[in-house]
């Protein structure tokens, strides 16, 4: 997560990502529309994203809902987005659980 959006991304206009890499676009500072279903911490939407089910109709107010969005407010959520996957998914924290994981399979202490 170095905060450079790859050439052509949606964080160079500004605009909002609905697509599969969730933390990818997260991470870039992108406001991102994703499914109930995604897996994503439950306060992904109040951390700037949102979340939809796989309908049409649930999708298209979602989509009518962030079309409604300002640029700072787009510009505000992204920066809380990427704030929320650099404290839960960054390596150091995913390597950090899954060191506590391995100590704990190895009959170790359970906190590392």
């Amino acid at each position: 997560m170095n905060g450079n959006p790859k050439p052509g991304s949606a964080t160079r206009t500004g605009s909002i990502a609905l697509q599969s890499s969730n933390l990818e676009a997260a991470a870039a500072g992108t406001p991102v529309i994703t499914s109930y279903e995604s897996g994503v911490v439950e306060d992904w939407e109040t951390c700037g994203g949102l979340r939809v089910h796989p309908d049409e109709e649930s999708i298209l107010a979602g989509l009518q809902q962030a079309q409604a969005w300002s640029f700072a407010e787009r510009s505000s959520r992204g920066k809380t987005l990427r704030a929320l996957v650099e404290s839960r998914y960054s390596w150091q924290q995913v390597g950090q659980q899954w060191a506590a994981i391995y100590q704990r399979l190895s009959g170790g202490s359970e906190h590392v």
